[in-house]
């Protein structure tokens, strides 16, 4: 009997701590996106950039026998410019594509090529083949359709004609952060041991090192985590894109683009849009279509069960019951942000706390 209390003892008092550790991380999470985040961005910011180039740069010195400071700043405009490139072709593409689309939406409403038209045209063969009561007060999917736009558009317009002064009023404050980030990047990446020593010189005591430490552990931890899921993430997009262009699907780069957005979201995945399309195209006889979008679903979910154990590696999931309440407690305290970053802060807990068991 006393050992059975004492276990239940143990049970609720470790309960309680991971309560309390709960309580502290979200408190500590919420100063600092609210309060910390802002002005230090351009600061974090360079120091991930620069945690990217700088292994690289250290490559190239040892391999070609170059200075630090001249590989840095190659380093620095080589994959500034890759960036800017692959932002102006793909956002030059994708804008185009978002332009035709809402000009096809507003435009030619009669017109079989207009989506709303498709989409109407889907909701009545559906109601065909679903047991959907015919009547006055049946489905009439293109009026609720339209009407939203027009409510949107409308209230969208005034929005943009309320934030646009303010928008003007930020610029200078931008054009400033990002000039600062530029030259955190530049001093970070050619001389990072003397800004770390710097830190660790100018705090108190040990405070510095334990800084620096923590840093490193968080860094690597962190760096982990996003590489291997931007190249997850970067992987799902080319299949995404190649199989709906294959399929002849119109605005492929642009669907493919919010599908893998879809995909990077927490609790979702591919299947949240692939598997209805691929049902609805079944449905209403598309069977070639239908058929596309499964295989591309299905070859997602294969390439990504080869891929994701050696890219990922020794990646520790945490309980989907831990996830679904930082996800929510995110969502409720940062809104989206929130609930994007909430597993990121979960894992580098993980892997912070695997860290401590390891050395002890």
């Amino acid at each position: 009997m006393g050992g059975y209390l004492q276990m239940k003892t143990e049970a609720w008092w470790k309960l309680c701590k991971a309560v309390i550790s709960g309580l502290l991380i979200t408190a500590v999470s919420f100063i600092g996106f609210k309060y910390l985040l802002p002005p230090l961005f351009p600061f974090i910011l360079a120091l991930v950039i620069a945690s990217f180039i700088r292994p690289a740069s250290l490559w190239c010195k040892k391999k070609l026998g170059i200075g630090a400071k001249p590989i840095s700043v190659i380093m620095i405009l080589l994959i500034l410019t890759l960036l800017c490139t692959l932002f102006w072709f793909t956002g030059s593409r994708l804008i185009k594509e978002c332009g035709e689309f809402l000009v096809n939406l507003s435009e030619n409403s009669g017109s079989r090529d207009n989506p709303l038209y498709k989409l109407s045209d889907m909701g009545k063969r559906l109601r065909e083949k679903l047991p959907i009561p015919e009547g006055e007060d049946s489905l009439d999917l293109y009026k609720i359709v339209t009407d939203l736009i027009k409510n949107g558009a409308s209230s969208l317009s005034s929005s943009l004609a309320a934030s646009a002064g303010g928008f003007i009023k930020k610029l200078p404050s931008a054009f400033f952060a990002v000039a600062v980030c530029f030259i955190a990047l530049f001093y970070l990446t050619l001389d990072f041991d003397g800004a770390a020593a710097a830190i660790r010189d100018f705090l108190p005591g040990d405070t510095g090192d334990k800084l620096i430490s923590g840093y490193r552990r968080l860094s690597h931890a962190l760096g982990k985590y996003l590489r291997a899921y931007f190249i997850i993430m970067l992987v799902t997009f080319a299949e995404l894109y190649l199989g709906l262009i294959i399929l002849r699907v119109e605005y492929s780069l642009l669907f493919a683009v919010v599908i893998a957005l879809v995909d990077f979201l927490p609790l979702l995945g591919v299947g949240t849009v692939l598997i209805p399309w691929g049902v609805g195209a079944f449905l209403l006889g598309n069977y070639s279509l239908g058929t596309g979008l499964l295989i591309i679903y299905a070859v997602i979910c294969v390439v990504r069960q080869f891929i994701e154990p050696k890219i990922v590696g020794d990646f520790i999931g945490t309980h989907p019951i831990i996830a679904l309440a930082g996800v929510y407690v995110g969502l409720k305290l940062f809104g989206l942000a929130g609930m994007i970053a909430a597993p990121i802060i979960l894992y580098l807990v993980k892997a912070l706390r695997s860290d401590d068991t390891e050395k002890t």
